[in-house]
């Protein structure tokens, strides 16, 4: 495996990697959810984005906890890869 690691060309430089994995902030969760298309269906969570929006006030923390506790445990990634 570290054979093929090395051959691996690596996407953004090495002083990105440890920015990709910092926690997700507020600010970031808005740029995301105002970039999605609107009045989309539900996706796989079954929770449509006008829902989030508009109660953004009320869960906006408890999503970042979610959302920060699912990438630590590897459950999700960031999405951060720059590279694609």
């Amino acid at each position: 495996m570290t054979t093929l690691m090395n051959l691996i060309h690596h996407v953004c430089p090495t002083n990105y990697f440890d920015l990709l994995e910092q926690p997700i902030n507020s600010e970031e969760i808005l740029t995301a959810l105002c970039t999605i298309a609107r009045q989309m269906s539900p996706r796989i969570d079954g929770i449509c984005l006008e829902l989030y929006t508009a109660n953004l006030q009320t869960i906006h923390t408890d999503l970042l906890q979610l959302l920060n506790h699912m990438i630590q445990n590897k459950h999700i990634s960031s999405g951060r890869n720059m590279g694609s």
